[in-house]
């Protein structure tokens, strides 16, 4: 990545246990609610909340600032002199992390649960077999209000632990759950993908399990600035293809076929994304639904 320059502000003292590693960008109208659902956690440990702040063109800024200015031990701030993009300003805010573990939540998503830290954390801690932990998120739709439950392949009501294998197949829960032990090294091709919640999985999960906890732990927003809202259909393609293709690279092709599947996955769901047919998005969605049924029997 470019060394691109930025202005520090951290008047945090003491080494947290956790970090909470936040991306803003125009979040002005939801980032309060965010920082909020981090300063009500209720934890035996320290935790500190490290925002990086992308120069956005609201009053994003402003209101990070104030919120730092009333909690200077808490929270430690990344603002770039200019805009500098989802992935740089990524590297630079995991960069300046110093928790022993990670937790992540966006701008524009928030936490539902004040305790959420402490069970991740405590479970990891008295589990060194575990490398991952996340749980479950229910989905706000900016346009309607209307909150709903994430539909998922799996049901971790069902199974103490998960494996990288299980993720591969069908990707589940949310980053704005996830917990983790920070890293001091990513991949290269780490920092080029664009949605970072499969890759973090994969890099971070590789060696351990995945605990995926049966509880309500946050509520990610669909709205225009989300990185998962609706794409152009060649671009939404090639970027998931790029992150696919790195992943099957980096974990030796040990889920190849499972790759391949999910490609063919991607495919058809931009053509469901992009098709205003409502007879061919039905037929698209029967088509991805099978795919996963052939991946979860298969492998």
């Amino acid at each position: 990545m470019n060394n691109c320059q930025y202005t520090i502000i951290d008047r945090t003292k003491e080494l947290p246990l956790v970090s909470v590693a936040m991306l803003a960008y125009n979040h002005e109208k939801y980032i309060a609610e965010a920082i909020e659902s981090v300063l009500n956690q209720k934890t035996d440990f320290l935790i500190d909340l490290v925002i990086a702040e992308d120069c956005s063109t609201d009053k994003t800024r402003s209101i990070v600032l104030d919120y730092q200015s009333k909690n200077p031990g808490k929270i430690k701030l990344i603002l770039q002199n200019k805009n500098v993009g989802l992935k740089q300003n990524k590297h630079d805010l995991f960069f300046n992390l110093k928790g022993i573990y990670v937790a992540v939540l966006e701008g524009d998503d928030y936490w539902t649960d004040p305790f959420k830290l402490q069970k991740q954390v405590f479970f990891l801690e008295n589990n060194r077999d575990f490398t991952f932990s996340m749980g479950k998120v229910d989905i706000l739709t900016e346009k309607t209000g209307l909150i709903r439950k994430k539909k998922e392949h799996v049901n971790p009501a069902n199974k103490e632990f998960f494996t990288l294998k299980d993720y591969l197949k069908a990707p589940f829960s949310h980053t704005s759950t996830f917990v983790f032990k920070r890293a001091d090294k990513f991949p290269n091709w780490f920092w080029e993908v664009y949605a970072a919640d499969q890759s973090l999985v994969v890099v971070m999960a590789e060696t351990g399990k995945i605990k995926y906890h049966n509880e309500l732990f946050s509520v990610y927003r669909e709205n225009e600035f989300s990185v998962s809202y609706k794409r152009d259909l060649k671009k939404f393609r090639e970027e998931d293809f790029f992150n696919l293709n790195n992943i099957n690279s980096f974990t030796d092709y040990k889920y190849n076929w499972i790759i391949k599947l999910r490609k063919l996955n991607s495919y058809i769901l931009a053509l469901q994304l992009n098709n205003r047919n409502k007879a061919l998005v039905f037929i698209f969605k029967i088509v991805n639904n099978l795919i996963y049924r052939t991946i979860k029997l298969i492998f």
